[in-house]
């Protein structure tokens, strides 16, 4: 796929490029708009579906209530101390170590999730032009569209032009 950038000032303009770019037939999801401050009127590259904040937050508590139990259960099982019959741990200790867990897990798939979402586990090279960043970071609107046809590049990079991109790589 071929990547094309369009360095904006105005975020109006920018809007008007990426609504000329999805009547030509370019995905939503092909086009990312890269920006310092925010702009609502554009809508941001990923839907609000797809979101999904709370459902790895939900996941990591089983997975830290799982972590607790099997925790606790396994330290019962490996020492092997006479303690009579009774347990080793009991219910309550072995529920605040479920509980601790199950919150350190929602902690960290909500962090994993953040993550993700903010993009900042992704690694394109494309996106790594220092100058592209510098202008972003000084108030600048950056669209990355990915074209999956070759012949959409030139009309894509004549919408840019004529939107007012001042940078079109």
């Amino acid at each position: 796929m071929i990547t094309i950038f369009g360095l904006f000032v105005h975020p109006t303009d920018a809007l008007c490029a990426v609504q000329r770019i999805e009547r030509l037939g370019v995905e939503q999801k092909n086009i990312e708009v890269l920006t310092a401050a925010p702009y609502h009127e554009i809508r941001v590259t990923g839907d609000a579906g797809e979101r999904t904040i709370s459902r790895y937050a939900v996941a990591g508590g089983i997975i830290g209530t799982l972590s607790g139990a099997a925790l606790a259960a396994g330290t019962a099982a490996i020492v092997h101390l006479p303690t009579g019959g009774m347990p080793i741990v009991s219910l309550g200790p072995v529920g605040i170590i479920m509980f601790a867990l199950a919150g350190l897990g929602a902690v960290t798939g909500t962090v994993f999730s953040t993550v993700r979402a903010a993009g900042l586990a992704r690694f394109k090279p494309s996106h790594d032009d220092s100058g592209l960043m510098l202008e972003v970071a000084k108030g600048g609107l950056l669209l990355a569209i990915e074209c999956g046809k070759d012949l959409w590049v030139q009309p894509i990079k004549q919408i840019l032009c004529d939107a007012g991109a001042y940078d079109v790589k």
